[in-house]
């Protein structure tokens, strides 16, 4: 279930990805940091590739 942010608060919101390692949540903190404003709302993200789309940013030379 979709969470609610608080009146001021930023919820970035993207299932299976830990906070720490979410870039969505990385990026908008830098950009508070750079613009010295604070940001408030909510950002779902919704995967839709299959694990293993071979997306995954792994380097792989051809024979």
């Amino acid at each position: 279930m979709p969470g609610h942010a608080q009146e001021g608060e930023l919820l970035v919101e993207c299932p299976g990805v830990p906070v720490e390692t979410n870039l969505v949540t990385r990026a908008l903190r830098a950009v508070e940091i750079a613009t010295e404003c604070r940001l408030a709302g909510i950002v779902r993200v919704t995967k839709r590739l299959p694990v293993g789309a071979g997306l995954g940013g792994g380097a792989r030379t051809l024979p």
